[in-house]
C-alpha cells in the first residue's frame, strides 16, 4: 500500500504532528539551558572548595619553608668555626687567582659568589660545567685557590676537579654539609653547613640558603679587611651605574 502524502493527512493528524514539532523545538533549548545552569553551578562549587583548601595549604607550605630555612641557618651558625672563616677570607684575599666550582643544586651559589667577588674587585672564574672545571684546574699553580661548593661533598665532578687542583699545588677550600665527605677530607679550610637532608621540594633550598649565608659572611670579612679599597671599588661601580642611568645618584 502506498504511504499517504502530506496532503492526504486529516486536519487533526496535521495539527497533532505540528504540536509535537513545536514541543520538541521548545524543549531542546530548555534542556540545553538546564545543562548549562547545572554545569555552571558545578563549576562554582568545585572552584570554591579547592580555593579554601589551597589557601590553607599555601599558608602551611610558606610557614614550613621559612621555618626550615631559619632552623638550617641557626644550626649552621652554631657549628661554623670562626677561625675557618677567617682563614678562608685571608686565602682568598692573597690568592693569585680564584676559581669557584659547583654543580647541580650548588650551581646558583657558584654564580652568586661570582657576583660577590666582582663587587670586591676580584677577578674570579666560576665553573658549573665539568669539562670547564677540568680545563681550569689543569692551569692552576701555587698561589691559586679553588673554592668548591658541594652539599653532599661526594659529587664526582667536584672531587676530581679538586684532586687535579691539589696536584697543581693550589689551595682548595670547600663549603659542604658533610664534614666527613671525600671532599672535606682533602680541603682546608672546610666551611660546614647544617641543613638537614630533605626530600620535599619546598625544603630542598635550605642547603642553598646556608651556602649563600656563608658566602655573604665570607665576603663581609674580606670587605672589612680591604677597608678603604673596598669602598673605592664600590664607589667606582656606583659612578658607572649612575653615568648610564641604571641607578640614581646616592644620597649624601
Amino acid at each position: 500500500m502506498a504511504q499517504p502524502r502530506d496532503q492526504d493527512r486529516s486536519p487533526r493528524q496535521g495539527a497533532e504532528q505540528e504540536g509535537r514539532q513545536v514541543h520538541r523545538s521548545r524543549s531542546v533549548p530548555l534542556r540545553v539551558a538546564a545543562v548549562l545552569v547545572a554545569a555552571l553551578m558545578l563549576s562554582a562549587s568545585l572552584a570554591a572548595a579547592p580555593a579554601s583548601r589551597l589557601e590553607s595549604l599555601d599558608t602551611a607550605t610558606v610557614r614550613k619553608v621559612f621555618q626550615t630555612n631559619t632552623a638550617a641557618l641557626q644550626d649552621t651558625l652554631e657549628i661554623l668555626e670562626t677561625a675557618a672563616m677567617e682563614e678562608a677570607a685571608q686565602l682568598l684575599l692573597a690568592a693569585r687567582q680564584v676559581i669557584v666550582v659547583g654543580v647541580g643544586g650548588s650551581g646558583p651559589a657558584v654564580a652568586y659568589s661570582g657576583n660577590r667577588f666582582l663587587l670586591l674587585g676580584f677577578k674570579a672564574a666560576t665553573c658549573t660545567d665539568f669539562y670547564l672545571m677540568l680545563l681550569a684546574a689543569s692551569q692552576l699553580s701555587p698561589g691559586d685557590v679553588v673554592l668548591a661548593i658541594s652539599n653532599l661533598g661526594t659529587t664526582r665532578e667536584i672531587v676530581e676537579t679538586v684532586g687535579i687542583a691539589r696536584e697543581k699545588q693550589a689551595r682548595v677550600m670547600c663549603i659542604t654539609n658533610n664534614s666527613l665527605s671525600p671532599l672535606a677530607r682533602v680541603c682546608n679550610p672546610v666551611l660546614v653547613t647544617a641543613s638537614r637532608e630533605v626530600t620535599l621540594p619546598e625544603e630542598a633550598v635550605a642547603s642553598l640558603v646556608c651556602q649563600i649565608a656563608i658566602l655573604d659572611a665570607l665576603f663581609a670579612l674580606m670587605a672589612a679587611a680591604q677597608g678603604a679599597q673596598a669602598r673605592e671599588t664600590l664607589k667606582g661601580m656606583e659612578e658607572a651605574l649612575v653615568k648610564v642611568g641604571v641607578m640614581r645618584q646616592p644620597a649624601k
